[in-house]
């Protein structure tokens, strides 16, 4: 992919134990951002296969991810970032703002706008990171805001595909929505806090895999939309792809290549 130019800008999302995580690893040279804290089931699942996984844990610390993402920017050896997960990032983002409303954090009476807000002190990455906004009256547009920040920060990394391959990992949730005759359309949406950032997070990908068990106990992805879950591709892919006992990276690339019919 990097030496087409062509490195994926990738979103991975299903519900737990669908082996998003150990999917995400198969892409090569692996760097970890993990947010969840159990980035030692990856690491053993490979292992085995001698395949070194490389890993940063960061747990409710998103001043640190900013850094980190940061330093990344500046240089970086690897061929794989991955950030694990989009759903723990937007947790970690609620707790800076109920600790924002205590001590740690710039208060303005006065912005450029005439509102009041709270500026959380985080990392700067030139351009992006000078601060969050959080508007007292909404926590959720400042979910929005970081979250978009470290979106932001991937696509610089994914470069247009001259960068490297980037994948960001989510969990989801259904929703219910009635329209004005009552009739109720069920999705599943990735797990936010905010439901407007969970409908624009998709945007940011140019690929985007649902992950389900399979009835005998394995995994697959599919790569359009079918019923309640969402997904899209830009390559020559199958709607279905059964990775169980495989390297979804290379069997992805098979595909790409046209090695696998």
């Amino acid at each position: 992919y990097q030496q087409e130019g062509k490195a994926p800008l990738t979103l991975m999302k299903g519900d737990p134990g669908t082996a998003k995580s150990p999917a995400a690893a198969s892409y090569p040279e692996p760097y970890i951002l993990d947010l969840d804290g159990r980035i030692a089931s990856i690491v053993n699942y490979w292992r085995p296969k001698n395949k070194k996984v490389m890993f940063d844990t960061i747990v409710n610390d998103y001043p640190k991810l900013c850094e980190k993402m940061e330093a990344l920017i500046r240089y970086n050896p690897y061929q794989t970032i991955v950030l694990d997960s989009i759903t723990t990032l937007a947790r970690s983002l609620h707790t800076l703002i109920f600790q924002a409303r205590g001590a740690g954090a710039q208060v303005r009476e006065k912005d450029d706008d005439g509102k009041k807000r709270i500026y959380l002190n985080a990392a700067k990455i030139p351009g992006k990171f000078e601060g969050i906004p959080v508007l007292e009256i909404d926590d959720y547009k400042t979910e929005s805001t970081g979250i978009i920040q470290i979106l932001d920060a991937c696509r610089v990394l994914w470069n247009g595909g001259k960068g490297c391959n980037v994948v960001v990992i989510a969990h989801v949730i259904e929703v219910e929505t009635k329209d004005l005759k009552n009739r109720v359309t069920r999705t599943r949406a990735i797990m936010t806090g905010g439901r407007k950032i969970a409908a624009e997070i998709p945007v940011y990908f140019n690929e985007a895999y649902h992950f389900y068990n399979t009835p005998a106990g394995g995994y697959e992805i599919i790569t359009k939309a079918d019923g309640e879950d969402w997904a899209k591709t830009a390559l020559a892919l199958p709607e279905r792809i059964d990775f169980t006992n495989k390297n979804l990276y290379e069997v992805i690339d098979g595909y790409r290549r046209g090695d696998i019919p």
